[in-house]
């Protein structure tokens, strides 16, 4: 599943290059509003015993920033334990403060230990 998924997705890179931009937190380098759909994968949550509340609060908004539509971070649990984020529903209820619903969604694959869920945050509702 991962060879097919990385195979579609270079196939696409070759086609449409200009399709993708590459960024880093905590600045990724788009303006506010400015893509439709914004993923991060492996990187929140999955660290979260080394990445404290705060560092994932301050990217959470940035990717909210430059999103117009919706924001998806899979995994939601620590990488190689699959052990539960212990402040992950305090950001989802301060997501929810600043106007975004944030849920967790199932997913039909699985890459590491506990990881069945993707927080998906609708931008503005």
């Amino acid at each position: 599943m991962r060879r097919a998924a990385a195979g579609l997705f270079l196939a696409d890179l070759r086609r449409r290059p200009g399709r993708y931009v590459a960024g880093a937190l905590p600045r990724p380098p788009l303006a506010t509003g400015s893509v439709d759909l914004v993923l991060c994968s492996h990187l929140l949550f999955t660290w979260a015993d080394q990445l404290g509340a705060d560092r994932h609060r301050a990217a959470l908004a940035e990717l909210v920033r430059v999103a117009r539509r919706e924001v998806r971070v899979f995994p939601v649990v620590v990488q190689g334990t699959g052990e539960p984020v212990a402040f992950l529903d305090d950001l989802r209820a301060e997501l929810a403060a600043h106007g975004h619903r944030a849920r967790l969604a199932d997913v039909p694959y699985r890459f590491q230990r506990g990881g069945t869920r993707m927080l998906r945050i609708g931008v503005g509702g």
